[in-house]
């Protein structure tokens, strides 16, 4: 008895088998007329996340990518507050020295 495979099943398949992976990119065969090209950029992007926020692929961790994901962007918005914070600094302080020294350019005249 033959089985049949459910047609989106089997159209999923096929691109899984069509897959062709080089050194420079990735291109997956859509169809004989159509085809589309996943960067190295996007690549390494989405190994580095599978990296930093996979250590397994179980529904915990699935269930947290959002909340870890969410997490670290505000860490980094965070340092790059405080590191805009210091730069504040330096341009409020700089600024009046120029007014310091504007005021005794204008006093000795």
């Amino acid at each position: 008895m033959a089985t049949t495979m459910n047609p989106a099943l089997q159209r999923k398949l096929q691109k899984v088998l069509e897959m062709e992976v080089d050194g420079a990119a990735a291109t997956v065969s859509v169809s004989s007329s159509a085809s589309s090209t996943c960067s190295v950029t996007l690549q390494d992007s989405l190994r580095h996340i599978g990296t930093r926020f996979y250590s397994t692929n179980d529904v915990t961790a699935r269930r947290n990518l959002r909340s870890n994901i969410e997490k670290t962007t505000l860490d980094i918005n965070l340092s790059f507050l405080a590191a805009l914070e210091q730069v504040q600094v330096v341009c409020v302080s700089s600024e009046r020295t120029s007014e310091r020294a504007s005021e005794r350019d204008i006093a000795c005249v």
